[in-house]
């Protein structure tokens, strides 16, 4: 967003201070240039240690907007993970305490931060040279003016905050970075829908879209709680390689076990416990603030009394054997013969190994038909792997004739292992899509949209193209692409009408063209969907069974099924990308996968930073 220059501030002993100039070509930006404008307000009202310190900001001569501030010598926590990994337990109770009070100093203002992560979080040494500060990306002879106003003193410490045990940190953490800060009272906030920060620390109120006045301090304590996961487990909670997919994991998933993503971390259940509490969907359930996460979380990493205190043990005293009465009567036992042994030992383990092959030729069960499939457990945990599918092509007609089926023989996607196996990629006019192997594909295009029809029964030209066709009635995979510039803007207007509100002002621009009544744009979603994901730029619902809704609008009508869709935003015009997936009940596991092959196809398009 910025050019950060080291400059020195003449007027106040050529004291250094980190300049961050706004990009002239961001200058026209006005969200840019309200996010830096919005740094600058909220953190020139923080006054705090661990807090970066504004001096002043201001437009130079030429109209750029600047910010004078503290100039610092060390390394993002960023950094620092990755020259390191994973940090000893006693050093991320340091860090998330100092992290804690700078934070509560802007909670207190009504001030979110919105944007934690380790690059915003940055380490200073100062009672160590070891480590090599981190340069400016540039430097230059800026001399701003100096500030108004002295500095004030440091605040006493918080009530509540964690009083230190130890000796003074060599760590001091200082927060950086409140560009997409929320303030309370200022009236600068998102709309519902809107997504800001950045995906993989979001918390579950941001990756839902909700309006940042109703956001408080416990959206930054997910955010930190992301970051502590990750500082003790050298990686995040989820991974995605498309942003919609945090969003998706932080919305719908449980973070995984230390241990599931780092065997070799030492049992840590109290710590693991204040850690998860801290990462709980419903804000209810998590720590009210900050403060009390790191309270908390100390108290947890202290070793146990047991293990401070030496055990004493007694002097060895020599204590005279009994007397023991022998009694009337010993019972005798007699040992079985050893053959007995070993016939028993062989029935016991011809049980387990008849157990073991029953249990395995069991058929894995499948989730119920009203339920979109999601991933197993050890997926939501783990990266899908790049594997290979069987490739078929599929021959088009449309608006200059026919076309030839691409060819090729496998496509690389990344999906479940086990998935993959039952599933191949479709591709008509280089758009293609994952559907059960053995199916049938027919594309279609035009100058206003291309679609490609993928279902278990051969599928002809001329029902697509005939007025009188009834549209799939069975199972069937249907994926659009409409153009908004086009006539196909029509369409996409009643779609965005529909799920997308942050895009009324493109409904509004269609109805005042007057191809079409204002009634034909209905806004708001159809009454019987269920609302599976959303954000500004893509929607996923499910249209229930017998039941018109977003799923309808397209080739496939409604059954005894239901039909899950996924929208997507794309470019300015904006153009809709539109994928309907019905499958039959024995392959209802297969519908996540092909919505996220779809998602990752098109991770340019969708939200993130």
């Amino acid at each position: 967003m910025g050019t950060i220059f080291l400059a020195e501030q003449t007027a106040v002993g050529n004291r250094p201070v980190a300049l961050k100039v706004l990009s002239r070509k961001l200058l026209d930006d006005p969200d840019f240039l309200l996010r830096f404008q919005n740094e600058a307000a909220s953190t020139g009202r923080i006054h705090h240690a661990n807090v970066v310190t504004i001096y002043e900001s201001g437009q130079a001569d030429d109209g750029t907007p600047y910010i004078a501030m503290e100039f610092l010598e060390g390394e993002s926590l960023r950094q620092a993970l990755a020259r390191r990994g994973a940090l000893p337990v006693s050093e991320v109770a340091d860090i998330l305490q100092q992290a804690a009070r700078g934070l509560n100093a802007a909670h207190k203002l009504g001030i979110i931060h919105r944007d934690l992560k380790p690059d915003n979080i940055f380490l200073t040494y100062p009672d160590d040279d070891s480590v090599a500060p981190v340069s400016p990306t540039a430097s230059a002879p800026v001399s701003p003016p100096a500030p108004a106003v002295a500095l004030a003193s440091p605040p006493a410490q918080e009530e509540g905050a964690v009083a230190p045990t130890s000796p003074p940190a060599t760590v001091q953490v200082k927060i950086v970075d409140f560009g997409i800060a929320k303030l309370r009272e200022s009236g600068m906030h998102t709309q519902t829908g809107t997504v800001l920060g950045t995906p993989a620390y979001m918390s579950f109120e941001q990756a839902s879209g909700m309006r940042s006045d109703e956001l408080d301090a416990r959206s930054d304590v997910y955010s930190l709680g992301v970051v502590v996961y990750e500082m003790l487990t050298g990686r995040t909670p989820f991974q995605s390689d498309t942003p919609v997919g945090y969003l998706r994991m932080h919305m719908q998933e449980d973070p995984p076990p230390f241990r599931t993503v780092k065997p070799d971390l030492p049992a840590l259940p109290q710590l693991e416990s204040v850690v998860m509490k801290a990462l709980a969907k419903d804000r209810n359930q998590r720590y009210s603030s900050v403060l009390e996460f790191a309270r908390e979380l100390t108290s947890a990493a202290q070793p146990s009394p047991a293990a401070q205190s030496p055990v004493t043990i007694p002097p060895t005293r020599i204590v005279p054997v009994p007397v023991l009465a022998k009694p009337r009567h010993i019972p005798v036992v007699t040992e079985r013969p050893s053959w007995v042994k070993h016939v028993v030992f062989g029935l016991l383990l011809l049980i387990v190994i008849a157990g073991g092959i029953w249990y395995f030729s069991q058929p894995a069960p499948q989730p119920a038909p009203n339920a979109p499939g999601r991933p197993s457990e050890t997926a939501k945990s783990q990266e899908a792997p790049v594997v290979r599918v069987p490739f078929v092509g599929c021959s088009s007609d449309g608006q200059t004739g026919p076309v030839p089926a691409p060819k090729g023989d496998e496509k690389v996607v990344q999906i479940d292992a086990r998935a993959a196996q039952r599933l191949a990629y479709y591709e008509a006019a280089d758009y293609g899509v994952l559907a059960p192997r053995g199916w049938y594909c027919f594309g279609t295009y035009g100058s206003n949209a291309s679609n490609l029809y993928v279902a278990p029964e051969p599928i002809k030209g001329d029902d697509l193209f005939s007025t009188t066709w009834g549209g799939f009635t069975g199972p069937a995979i249907q994926a659009s692409e409409i153009s908004g510039e086009t006539s196909g803007r029509l369409e996409v207007a009643r779609v965005i009408a529909r799920v997308f509100p942050a895009q009324k002002a493109f409904v509004q621009s269609v109805i005042k063209e007057g191809i079409e009544p204002a009634s034909g744009f209905p806004f708001g979603p159809y009454p019987n969907d269920k609302l599976i994901f959303q954000s500004d730029r893509i929607v996923e619902y499910q249209s229930p069974p017998l039941s018109e809704g977003l799923g309808t609008i397209s080739s496939l009508r409604a059954n005894d099924y239901p039909i899950n869709v996924v929208a997507i935003l794309q470019g300015q015009a904006p153009d809709l990308l539109l994928l309907t997936v019905r499958l039959p009940p024995d392959m209802n596991d297969l519908t996540s996968h092909i919505i996220q092959q779809i998602e990752r196809d098109n991770a340019a398009s969708l939200p993130g930073k």
